[in-house]
């Protein structure tokens, strides 16, 4: 995840929660955002597996894999942490990001033309098809530095989604595609970012709402910085990083009000990335997570999926953000205050939360 503040301005994995066999399950389910890859496949599973939780997902960098034009693809890595998953019962979603020099706009790392990633995009889905469930069709599609300085265009995102979808269901119908997730952000710069709900809007408005046939689920990444999951821009207890409604777990409510206006309220949304930083050493941007404890991250963990489960039953998946990037990322990473292990896999007390919880 990538943040925009408006006071500043590899591979990875999402699960979701094991259905009881006694009792309904309840909505919605959960996942983990992790680093399944390089060495961590078994680890990551028995954690995910330990703690009730019933999704994976992994960000697979494309550029990594086909650094030239048909190079032939090593998919190792990959096929271990999807073979682990599977053999555990653990479903997977994958958000593919990074398009390779050669595919990609100048200046940035996404494709220029939907069809160099059509070939890439299909060999994966068949390769993998009946052991990951789910596509993500890239990620923060609103923020320039994914898309290129001058490049953030809704009706451009659209056409590459039209494209991603039909390529996964003409592989499997049953694969679920989920459109990529906006980064959450109140600034309007065409060389920094959209406004996240003001790009949504722009998403629905092109080609009057053609969009609606090809994603089947909205993915979204609710933050609430340090601000409780209940509040919002209207009422709020903190008093930085709450100044407009993007600061707020609760700004996905804003999303389904779009949604339902543009005639798409019969669809569900997906939180693929979802979580609270706890880290003393946390880096520039991400300063509130020096003020949050590790208690409170817990803390607010389960207030935001008990908010979730009270209010929003159109929230069908959460993956929680992150699983395990301490063990693979330095403290001064700002992924790192978001885990819920340890370095050595042992549980902060969010994880020990979240593996009692209800399910």
């Amino acid at each position: 995840m990538r943040r925009i503040l408006l006071a500043l301005s590899l591979f990875a994995l999402p699960l979701t929660a094991c259905e009881s066999q006694a009792a309904p399950k309840l909505s919605p389910s959960y996942g983990f955002a992790a680093q399944v890859v390089a060495g961590q496949a078994d680890k990551t599973v028995k954690a995910t597996r330990e703690a009730g939780f019933g999704w994976l997902t992994q960000q697979v960098r494309w550029d990594g894999l086909e650094p030239s034009q048909g190079a032939p693809v090593d998919w190792t890595q990959l096929d271990t942490a999807v073979n682990t998953a599977a053999a555990a019962g653990i479903k997977m979603m994958f958000s593919v990001v990074a398009a390779p020099q050669w595919a990609a706009v100048q200046g940035a790392q996404f494709p220029r033309d939907p069809e160099l990633f059509q070939p890439f995009l299909k060999q994966m889905v068949s390769r993998y098809r009946g052991k990951v469930q789910a596509y993500q069709i890239w990620n923060e599609q609103n923020f320039a530095i994914e898309v290129g300085k001058g490049q953030i265009n809704a009706g451009k995102y659209v056409e590459f989604l039209k494209a991603c979808y039909e390529t996964i269901k003409a592989v499997d119908p049953s694969i679920i595609v989920i459109s990529g997730a906006p980064t959450p952000t109140g600034v309007n710069d065409p060389n920094l970012a959209i406004d996240d709900a003001t790009y949504l809007q722009q998403m629905y408005a092109y080609q009057n709402g053609v969009v609606k046939d090809y994603f089947d689920v909205l993915g979204a990444h609710p933050q609430g910085y340090a601000n409780p999951p209940e509040e919002n821009v209207a009422n709020h207890t903190q008093a930085n990083f709450s100044n407009h409604p993007s600061f707020f777990f609760r700004r996905v409510e804003d999303y389904r009000d779009i949604m339902q206006k543009a005639g798409d309220g019969n669809k569900k949304i997906w939180a693929t990335e979802t979580g609270y930083s706890s880290n003393p050493q946390a880096p520039a941007g991400y300063e509130y997570a020096r003020t949050i404890s590790e208690q409170q991250q817990a803390d607010y963990l389960q207030r935001e999926i008990k908010y979730a489960r009270a209010n929003w039953p159109w929230l069908d998946v959460m993956f929680i953000w992150n699983l395990n990037f301490q063990a693979v990322v330095p403290q001064t990473d700002e992924k790192w205050g978001f885990g819920v292990l340890n370095p050595d896999y042992s549980p902060r007390p969010a994880y020990t939360a979240l593996q009692k919880m209800a399910k």
